[in-house]
């Protein structure tokens, strides 16, 4: 993808076709911010290629007026009573492109929206992927790229229409809404140079996508959708729950497709994941939590990504929900290189893509962890296998008051959480000596607890273990 949009053109500025879209920013009361990224919008790469709408609040339109139109003639101002209806009756294109006003301006990847597509597209600049071991949380992302259709969604909305914001419209209309990835960097996924003569996955693996379920009635059904509408469909879907006094029955019957297990007991996400695995025989499991989504393309793109690198666990950058904030967190490319040495988190589970042969070969899951147990995992599975992670923001995360990660007995600063990271990284370090010692590493998990017996609640039957030919 390029980003700004150099190269020449070979067709007519008077020819429809040469404007890209209409580019829609929120004036704030930041009048400074404004005139800058007015500047290089009007001014900078692909310039020619948009139009321009500054969309402010009633009674901002005069001073703007005064202060803008001199330097930036033909500028559209717009006073927004109603989002949809006042911007439908300005916007000619048939993409849009809205930045809110306190976000900074980069060329908009137009091209990276397909025509007719319903979705939405994240829009930030282009950023530095970490090369160490863990995420590194960059600035926030607030702007996105539709079609001019997805205006009559936004019919009635009076507030922001922020990417944080379209969330909230969700949860108070009840409307769908579909994402696609963004790009987050220029480039391919490291690794991706020429095919692999024998990708342990390919385009055409089957998958099933495995969803931990407990208290998470209030995000499931949105979860539930953005794995409905992949552009590759699964070969399943399931929800498990994890021993609630009521799983969630209406909620996953409203899916004919999705398959519904119970544990009978309160386990944790590790033992319930093992579980699935060794008793259905998928050739890669897609993992996702019960309160985030996918953008539509996901799976398509982790495929593509494990039969171009080889690579039998692939994960994705994320876009975390963090109060009012969508804040980009990015990790590794090449995870295996990321981690050599330095323990830590440098892929997403819940983002990620894994064969069913990786988890065999590198001893499953820690079952008798009931939190820390990704981690655990993937300084396991990196001895063994590849892992890499897609350059593009496929995940999109919410971050809630009493999950895993963030109640107080079991979140990321608590006391036990450390005593079990510390633990995983000491087993780390000493694979890296047995390694280094030419010693094969411990492929153990730390606790293990056994599978357990679930029940098939709702939906199909699954793809059962004897069909694999992986133990």
């Amino acid at each position: 993808m390029n980003y700004t949009d150099s190269s020449p053109e070979l067709i007519s500025p008077t020819d429809p076709a040469f404007i890209k879209g209409t580019v829609i920013l929120e004036a704030g009361d930041n009048r400074s911010l404004l005139l800058s990224k007015l500047e290089a919008a009007w001014f900078g790469p692909g310039a020619a290629r948009q139009r321009m709408v500054v969309a402010c609040r009633p009674g901002q339109k005069a001073d703007l007026s005064a202060a803008l139109s001199s330097k930036f003639i033909a500028l559209v101002l717009v006073e927004i009573q109603d989002w949809g209806q006042s911007l439908r009756e300005v916007v000619a294109t048939e993409k849009i492109a809205f930045l809110p006003a306190d976000a900074t301006y980069s060329p908009p990847p137009w091209d990276e929206l397909p025509k007719g597509s319903s979705a939405i597209l994240p829009w930030s600049q282009p950023v530095l992927l970490p090369d160490g071991s863990g995420p590194r949380l960059g600035l926030p992302v607030g702007g996105w790229i539709a079609e001019k259709s997805f205006l009559s969604a936004l019919e009635g909305q009076t507030r922001s229409i922020s990417l944080r914001d379209l969330e909230a419209i969700f949860r108070t209309t009840g409307r769908f809404f579909s994402y696609l990835s963004a790009r987050a960097v220029t480039g391919l996924v490291s690794g991706t140079n020429g095919e692999i003569s024998k990708p342990p996955l390919t385009k055409n693996s089957s998958v099933l996508a495995v969803i931990p379920f407990y208290h998470c009635e209030e995000w499931l059904e949105e979860a539930l959708r953005s794995l409905m509408n992949q552009s590759r469909p699964l070969q399943g879907i399931v929800v498990v729950d994890d021993g609630s006094a009521q799983p969630p029955v209406e909620i996953v019957k409203k899916f004919d497709s999705v398959t519904l297990w119970r544990s009978p007991e309160n386990v944790g996400p590790y033992r319930l994941i093992q579980s699935v695995i060794e008793k259905t025989g998928y050739d890669a499991y897609l993992f996702q939590d019960a309160d985030d989504w996918s953008s539509l393309d996901r799976l398509e793109r982790l495929l593509d990504a494990a039969e171009k690198t080889g690579a039998d666990m692939v994960g994705s950058q994320e876009l975390m929900y963090l109060k009012e904030s969508v804040l980009r967190n990015n990790y590794p490319l090449d995870v295996n290189r990321a981690l050599a040495g330095r323990p830590g988190y440098g892929l997403l589970h819940p983002s990620s893509l894994v064969s069913r042969n990786l988890i065999f070969r590198a001893g499953g899951y820690a079952t008798g962890l009931k939190f820390s147990g990704d981690m655990e995992f993937l300084l396991r599975a990196v001895l063994v296998g590849k892992a890499v992670n897609l350059d593009r923001y496929c995940y999109f995360r919410r971050i809630r008051m009493n999950s895993l990660i963030t109640s107080e007995t079991t979140g990321l600063a608590s006391p036990a959480r450390q005593m079990i990271d510390n633990r995983v990284r000491a087993r780390a370090k000493e694979n890296t000596e047995r390694m280094a010692q030419g010693l094969a590493p411990l492929l153990q998990p730390l606790e293990t607890a056994g599978t357990i017996d679930l029940e098939r609640v709702a939906g199909p039957d699954l793809i059962p273990a004897s069909s694999s030919k992986t133990p």
